[in-house]
């Protein structure tokens, strides 16, 4: 990026599913790898870009703040150990004239040019800065014996219009048939070496709207998998580009629908 990013209606998760990523703000720095999600509140100016030239991710947008709200805190994330944040850089030079873009949910954009990078800093005065990543990996599943029971949200935003869940393998039964009533689904399988049903290529974003019935494959995969869960009472709209790139699902287990043809 050769601009910085300053989104003033949003807080902003961006999930690295391959990296490394370097993410540089005006409260500090990290770098990012695969697995890591990464939060950028409102009104935090950043810029990032691949360490070694290439990287995918998704970027979530919240209009209401986002935290961590784990209802067994002690138990599915080891804060002081697993949560990074961002560390202050004062070595990063202040640089020469920077174009900053204030980014609002229209897709409008107001630009600045600054005579001096607005990145560079040379200490963080408080105790954390709000800038943080966490690995998924590192969020433990939650399990109901004998039967499993459903999955646990990590992150919520304040207004509870969206909930994120760590969806990987765990000792369950399958999930039963279902409606949700609330909130559109958006799964996303991160890698295996197991399957997810009818997901095994990294990457892949399966989607299921609010009040379709649905019934998911198993998640008790004895080789495992990654994978996490998003619901948003948002109700979702695919750009032309994303129907084109995508194919009908049927929701048993999540593979390609049989009406489509090979």
């Amino acid at each position: 990026m050769k601009f910085v990013v300053r989104n003033v209606e949003a807080d902003e998760i961006h999930f690295v599913q391959s990296g490394p990523v370097r993410f540089e703000t005006d409260v500090g720095c990290l770098t990012a790898d695969e697995g890591d999600f990464v939060c950028i509140p409102r009104a935090v100016a950043y810029r990032f870009a691949p360490v070694n030239g290439a990287m995918r991710s998704l970027i979530i947008e919240s209009p209401s703040p986002l935290k961590l709200a784990p209802p067994a805190p002690f138990g599915m994330i080891n804060f002081p150990r697993d949560v990074k944040h961002a560390q202050a850089n004062p070595e990063m030079p202040p640089g020469g004239p920077t174009k900053m873009l204030l980014k609002t949910a229209d897709g409008e954009h107001t630009v600045f040019r600054m005579p001096h990078d607005p990145l560079a800093l040379g200490a963080v005065i408080s105790e954390n800065a709000p800038v943080w990543k966490l690995n998924l990996t590192k969020i433990q599943v939650m399990t109901y014996l004998p039967d499993g029971g459903p999955p646990t949200s990590f992150l919520a935003s304040d207004a509870g219009e969206i909930l994120m869940f760590n969806l990987s393998s765990r000792i369950t039964n399958r999930p039963p048939v279902h409606v949700n009533a609330d909130f559109d689904e958006l799964v996303f399988y991160v890698r295996g070496p197991g399957a997810w049903g009818g997901c095994s290529e990294p990457g892949t974003l399966t989607w299921v709207p609010k009040g379709v019935i649905h019934h998911g494959p198993s998640e008790n995969v004895s080789e495992g998998y990654v994978a996490w869960l998003l619901e948003t009472r948002a109700t979702l709209r695919w750009t032309s580009e994303a129907i084109a790139a995508s194919e009908l699902m049927e929701t048993g287990e999540y593979g390609t629908h049989p009406s489509v043809k090979k």
